[in-house]
């Protein structure tokens, strides 16, 4: 006799437990971690040797109107970054809050634990924080639900000077990611509901969102794809993420954020780091790569991470 739907269940074979069966999931290329098109100024000028004066002037000019009239994504994030260069990106006090979207296992809850803790030490202020163990449900701590996140919005809303982080974990879906104690929206937190909570609690204040699970690239589409948001996932939209199993301290994701997040200057260049150390770890275990992406809006590369 075949079992009833049980979205818990089929959530924790998603994120690739030990000793439950994976998904086959299509290969799909690498989120590049830089720009493959940008080339050092010493290579610059080893084209400009070689083409002469006439060649140096017009390399100095396609590079011109390049920074002026950027095309392709390539060229976007290069003026970016040069942009964020030269204005430096205000100092802003963070808010955020705090997501376990599953209890069958502890990691999502240790995760958040620890996250609080990391971000009080870098001047980050926790604002609210969400479990789906009932027993951790307390004044600082709510269950996990989007109704809950919704009434949570003016605790988060932004005043002037202030910006938003918002951190998730959990297992996930290719709709979005669990929530194992919300029946009324089908267990999912998907990206169109998070993108009404963000921009009703943070409008147009610099943003950054941290989705932790397995799918979770699903989460880089419009709306929630906007000039003041920063996106970090922990996978492609196709791809399993590894070590939420029983007994496990934090998900191979969580972990190396926690693990990388202080010895980062910016959220650019946290990505990289943790993404290569979820590379690493997934190659110990033998695990296929889950691709962890990102996206960064206009002005988002440089943000930089708050000193202790």
């Amino acid at each position: 006799m075949g079992h009833g739907h049980n979205p818990r269940l089929e959530a924790s074979r998603a994120c690739g437990a030990a000793g439950t069966p994976r998904p086959v999931v299509p290969q799909c290329q690498e989120w590049p971690l830089r720009d493959q098109g940008t080339r050092t100024p010493e290579e610059r000028g080893g084209t400009a040797q070689r083409t002469g004066t006439a060649g140096l002037l017009l390399v100095v000019l396609l590079g011109l109107a390049a920074g002026l009239c950027p095309t392709g994504a390539g060229a976007a994030r290069r003026g970016e970054r040069a942009a964020g260069a030269a204005v430096p990106f205000p100092s802003l006090h963070w808010k955020a809050i705090l997501l376990a979207g599953d209890d069958t296992i502890g990691a999502f809850d240790h995760a958040m634990d620890a996250l609080a803790t990391l971000f009080a030490q870098h001047h980050i202020t926790v604002v609210q924080q969400f479990s789906a163990n009932p027993t951790r449900v307390s004044a600082t701590i709510r269950l996990a639900t989007v109704a809950a996140l919704q009434a949570a919005i003016p605790v988060l809303q932004v005043q002037p000077g202030e910006g938003c982080i918002v951190y998730a974990t959990s297992h996930g879906t290719r709709e979005g990611l669990t929530l194992a104690r919300d029946p009324a929206t089908g267990y999912q937190l998907r990206p169109t509901q998070l993108h009404q909570v963000v921009q009703a609690a943070c409008g147009e204040a610099p943003t950054i969102l941290v989705l932790s699970g397995c799918y979770t690239g699903t989460f880089l589409r419009d709306p929630l794809r906007r000039p003041n948001r920063l996106i970090l996932t922990a996978a492609a939209a196709d791809r399993s993420s590894f070590g939420c199993r029983p007994g496990a301290q934090y998900t191979y994701y969580d972990g190396c954020f926690l693990r990388e997040f202080a010895r980062a200057p910016t959220w650019q260049a946290l990505h990289r780091a943790v993404a290569r150390c979820v590379t690493t770890a997934e190659r110990q275990l033998g695990a296929p790569p889950s691709h962890p992406h990102a996206f960064f809006g206009l002005w988002m590369a440089e943000v930089p991470i708050p000193p202790p």
